[in-house]
């Protein structure tokens, strides 16, 4: 099939639009993903998921090497080729978690940060172990949360039920100038990052080192982390799973994560059928 000459990239969000419904990747998307490669495109992931556990998890199905690029942790690091951009720049200011914690600690929610291949947490559950078991990390909980936050780090994670987390994020959307950056990532799992960070941002600092038009890209998501990535390139394909906002932003809707959608989309756009 002849390529569509416009697009030079494809980027793809992980939970929800490359894995399936299980949180695998079936072997008809690692097919699609060679074929990407093979029509001589950039190929990469952009995900909440640290880089080193994507990395893990490529290694897992064999798709390293078609990976051009992976944007980790929601925009906060980009590992190129294989090598790591350590962005500790990026990330979120301890005084800035221990505002949020102070506001909200009062909410049914709880929190979480990451220290590596920990994650740090007020108090265990269901939604904390949801996290550990995702990435592989171990558990440390901490009555004193605050005593914990000595430092920054990549983000902070206010999860609970969805009903709860619309109650703060409702209460954050009312500041006028924000610190800070949020978004849903998942419906338990609502993100505070730095302010300007997110998979788009970081994405167009990808593009503009490879001298790639961004209007050239095509990006696939389903959540609302996926939102600026879906809005700054050119070829935004939101998943018939993704939130109602993503679609909205969306230049077409595929199919689900269970139906394909990831390959549907690549073949359509790319290949032509």
């Amino acid at each position: 099939m002849e390529i569509k000459p416009e697009i030079k990239m494809v980027v793809t969000d992980l939970d929800g639009t490359l894995l399936d419904g299980n949180g695998k990747i079936t072997p008809d998307s690692i097919e699609v993903i060679k074929l990407i490669k093979s029509s001589d495109l950039h190929f990469g992931i952009a995900s909440g998921r640290s880089i080193k556990v994507i990395e893990r998890m490529a290694e897992e199905y064999k798709i390293s090497e078609y990976i051009d690029f992976i944007i980790g942790t929601n925009g906060v690091e980009i590992s190129e080729e294989g090598i790591l951009e350590y962005s500790e720049y990026n990330y979120l200011e301890r005084e800035i978690i221990l505002e949020i914690y102070n506001r909200f600690c009062e909410y049914d929610a709880t929190f979480i940060v990451h220290d590596k291949d920990v994650i740090i947490t007020n108090k265990e559950n269901k939604y904390t172990e949801m996290e550990k078991y995702m990435n592989n990390y171990r558990q440390e909980v901490r009555a004193d949360f605050k005593d914990a936050i000595i430092k920054n780090h990549p983000r902070l994670m206010i999860v609970g039920e969805p009903d709860k987390l619309r109650e703060i994020e409702l209460e954050m959307e009312k500041e006028d100038e924000n610190k800070y950056h949020f978004f849903k990532s998942y419906i338990y799992f609502l993100e505070v990052v730095t302010k300007n960070i997110s998979k788009g941002s970081m994405l167009l600092k990808y593009c503009a080192h490879k001298g790639i038009d961004p209007l050239k890209v095509m990006a696939l998501g389903d959540n609302n982390n996926d939102l600026e990535m879906i809005k700054n390139t050119g070829y935004g394909i939101a998943m018939g799973n993704a939130t109602e906002d993503l679609k909205k932003s969306a230049r077409h809707i595929t199919g689900t994560n269970n139906e394909g959608g990831f390959a549907q989309a690549v073949r359509h756009y790319i290949l032509g059928n």
